[in-house]
């Protein structure tokens, strides 16, 4: 298959050579950014795919309508991309003479004050209200068709920023995907399951961190209740981590919620990951003395060293990803979201943090989407020596793969040089056609820090399993053994191998959560969504 130079090749094919060149040369014709075609052609894949399955009419009926209201929410959030956003949930009950209507109004008039919009369900009851405080030119309205309720409130009706929708898995995306904070009001079933759907996704990393406050009016019992449930009997059976309600903020105050909401941006900007390594973005660089503070109050979540004040990295200045921020580095154990949130609301609390600013459009974009993972591998690093070794690896030349293997079993080279190398040699693992290469790459790959190599190891296995071929998919199986082994994985590791053979091995690994693997379990389920979407 040919591909035009720039374009990112597919990942999935449909097994078509003819197939497949017939969709790259369509999508070159219609489609001019080319770093997207890559998406595109799979997506046209996954519908000649399920076109193949023998799928049920009605699985089509949900695929097709999904699609259409993602793509309809999508242009009507497009134009707004550049304002920070705070998704207001609550009850289509909720009377307009009640006060928690005027809480949710206040609150609304506030932030639209502050320069920001409002997003909300659309329908009555606190959704009016969130758009009456707001304004119609600050209110954004996702609503839900159902046949006895709701019709758009007509402080949004006949809007263009309305979208109405089918479904409520699609819905609750565009509540939650576009907005930079959160604020829940007491309400029903349907404001629960929104509102623990929300802390499910930060609690596991699915999302990025954000601010979400739990408003009431002063003396209302319904969140003292709620939190009492989680404490009660949730985190003391350890269902939950008491941590955990740190993702929280409780108040029955409107301009509480609101500082609640624009503080989390008063430091913090937003996170990345770079290999194995986290990177947070802040407006101001703390000092060595606060920087040691942090390392003090938040090393139970490092996993491989402390926390560190760090340059753009590699991955990032060639992403031009603001580059001249200042950032903390650290490896972070992927599970401590509640701990992760507590260090976002430390560094927004020191000395050296700016004044309280109203975040700008990055920061507010990367709040409600998934955390960058880095896109595109690392450049390779500029080493000398070590650009050479990678450029013979690249001709088969096996010495050149043990010299490096020699070197990242040493723990000679730094972590940003790890990752880079780490990054061109999976690269090169997919590119060769001998597979007695190939092998010795993985086994090089292995050799290096299992928080360096661990996830592009997971990555090759899981997205580009075809492409490995059997023999190489069972190299990197004993590779990935011997990488679990290292990171303490424990007795279960040959099983958790074992179960990475499976084509999509979360229900297993979830399953396994239970036995002795634990915690590594649940980090390599959490690991392996995030690989797979």
């Amino acid at each position: 298959m040919s591909e035009d130079q720039g374009d990112r090749p597919p990942r999935r094919r449909t097994g078509d050579p003819a197939l497949d060149q017939a969709l790259l040369d369509l999508l070159r014709n219609r489609v001019t950014s080319r770093e997207d075609r890559d998406l595109l052609f799979e997506m046209l894949t996954t519908v000649l795919r399920l076109a193949g399955d023998d799928v049920d009419r009605l699985d089509l009926k949900i695929t097709n309508a999904a699609l259409k209201e993602m793509r309809q929410a999508f242009r009507v959030f497009a134009p707004f991309h550049d304002v920070p956003k705070v998704t207001i949930f609550g009850s289509a009950r909720t009377l307009p003479e009640d006060p928690l209507y005027t809480q949710a109004r206040d609150l609304a008039a506030a932030l639209a004050e502050a320069g920001w919009m409002v997003v909300t369900g659309a329908g009555p009851g606190i959704m009016a209200a969130g758009a009456e405080g707001a304004g119609r030119e600050r209110s954004i309205g996702v609503n839900i068709r159902l046949p006895f309720e709701q019709d758009a409130n007509p402080f949004i009706a006949a809007d263009p920023k309305l979208v109405s929708m089918k479904y409520f898995f699609t819905r609750k995306l565009m509540l939650m995907k576009e907005s930079a904070g959160f604020v829940v009001l007491p309400g029903g079933f349907g404001t629960l399951d929104e509102m623990f759907e929300l802390l499910t996704l930060l609690q596991t990393g699915k999302a990025a961190p954000a601010p979400i406050v739990l408003l009431d009016v002063p003396g209302g019992t319904y969140w003292q209740a709620w939190a009492r449930l989680i404490r009660d009997e949730l985190a003391a059976r350890g269902l939950v981590d008491e941590h955990d309600l740190g993702l929280v903020c409780m108040t029955s105050e409107v301009a509480a919620a609101v500082a609640e909401v624009l503080g989390f941006y008063r430091n913090y900007h937003s996170i990345r990951y770079v290999g194995a390594r986290l990177v947070m973005r802040l407006r101001a660089q703390p000092t060595a003395e606060e920087v040691a503070q942090l390392n003090r109050d938040f090393a139970d979540i490092c996993v491989d060293g402390g926390i560190n004040v760090s340059g753009p990295l590699p991955a990032e200045v060639a992403d031009d990803d603001h580059v001249k921020l200042a950032r903390l580095v650290f490896s972070f154990d992927r599970m401590s979201h509640g701990r992760l949130r507590g260090l976002i609301d430390a560094v927004n609390r020191l000395p050296s943090a700016p004044p309280l600013a109203r975040p700008d459009p990055a920061s507010a974009l990367a709040a409600g989407s998934p955390p960058d993972t880095g896109g595109a591998p690392a450049p390779v690093a500029p080493d000398p020596a070590l650009a050479e070794l990678l450029a013979r690896v690249a001709r088969d030349d096996r010495q050149a793969v043990r010299g490096l293997r020699e070197i990242l079993a040493t723990g000679g080279l730094s972590t940003d040089q790890q990752d880079a190398v780490v990054s061109e040699l999976c690269r090169l693992a997919l590119t060769t056609s001998d597979p007695s290469v190939r092998a010795a790459i993985l086994d090089a790959v292995g050799a290096s820090s299992p928080f360096v190599c661990l996830d592009p190891l997971l990555e090759l296995l899981i997205e580009h399993r075809d492409s490995l071929g059997e023999d190489g998919a069972s190299a990197l199986l004993a590779v990935l053994d011997r990488v679990l082994a290292a990171a303490e994985v424990g007795s279960n590791r040959r099983q958790v191998a074992q179960l990475l053979r499976l084509e999509d091995p979360r229900p297993a690994l979830d399953a396994l959560a239970g036995s002795s693997v634990g915690a590594q379990a649940r980090a390599l389920k959490y690991r392996v969504e995030s690989l797979t979407g």
